[in-house]
């Protein structure tokens, strides 16, 4: 029963509106929403259908175009997609040198940059895509305490070997015999000798001086020749007939390393 305090005559319109809304139970006033007029909700509902069905008229529409299209020149657009394909590959393959070698140099410049070391390129980059027959070599590093004289070793296939044979000269496969490809398609081994040298600058007295022939894109195998003329595997940090063969990353780890060390003695 509601108050006797509250007479009807003396309610006014707001008090009679929070009394009313007081009488409703919380968890009974969720949901509550404002009435509509019958007319206006069946126009609005009537609106609504017409919307979807328009929607759903046009989406049908585009599909039956898309079907037809495909149907129609379904051999014009298995062609396009060949070609984009072939064509992305392509790209792919031809730029991979480039590609490897301009990331290597960021890389090696950030380091540089980082710790004040001295970068002279001595070859351009299209031109150190190709190995030096000369004793050229590619850059020059003056690296905190130590020099080194670097010449690149490229190839452009991923299946490919290098088999350093002495100091003078190394062994490039282009498709090595022991990969697995080569055995199943019994390619035979393409390879040619490539000369190695360096320039005569280079103090072979000083400890500190470090030929190196950096192989930048990878390649599947890297070997040198034993003593027995057996083929033994080598890999980045190795030291043999006079220099040292790093990987692109082998070559990076082993610059943060030594400035570490440099720093750790000061």
């Amino acid at each position: 029963m509601k108050s006797d305090n509250l007479k009807s005559d003396e309610i006014t319109g707001e008090k009679r509106l929070r009394v009313e809304s007081e009488d409703i139970p919380l968890y009974r006033s969720y949901g509550v929403t404002k009435k509509v007029n019958p007319t206006f909700r069946a126009i609005r509902d009537f609106l609504f259908k017409i919307l979807i069905g328009l929607l759903f008229a046009v989406e049908l529409f585009l599909m039956s175009i898309g079907i037809y299209m495909m149907a129609k020149y379904t051999g014009v657009l298995i062609a396009t997609l060949l070609a984009i394909v072939v064509t992305a590959i392509l790209l792919v393959n031809i730029t991979k040198l480039p590609r490897r070698r301009l990331s290597f140099l960021r890389k090696l410049k950030k380091i540089c940059k980082e710790n004040s070391y001295e970068l002279e390129q001595r070859r351009k980059l299209f031109r150190s895509l190709k190995w030096t027959v000369g004793k050229e070599v590619d850059f020059k590093l003056k690296a905190g305490g130590w020099t080194y004289y670097v010449k690149y070793a490229t190839s452009k296939r991923f299946l490919a070997s290098f088999t350093f044979l002495s100091k003078n000269e190394m062994k490039y496969t282009k498709i090595a015999r022991e990969s697995r490809i080569a055995t199943i398609f019994d390619f035979k081994d393409r390879s040619i000798t490539v000369p190695i040298a360096f320039p005569d600058e280079i103090d072979d007295n000083d400890k500190h001086s470090v030929k190196a022939i950096l192989i930048n894109p990878a390649v599947m195998d890297v070997n040198r020749k034993g003593s027995d003329g057996s083929t033994i595997p080598t890999g980045s940090g190795e030291k043999l007939f006079g220099y040292t063969i790093f990987t692109a990353t082998g070559f990076i780890e082993t610059l943060k390393r030594n400035s570490e060390s440099e720093n750790n003695e000061k």
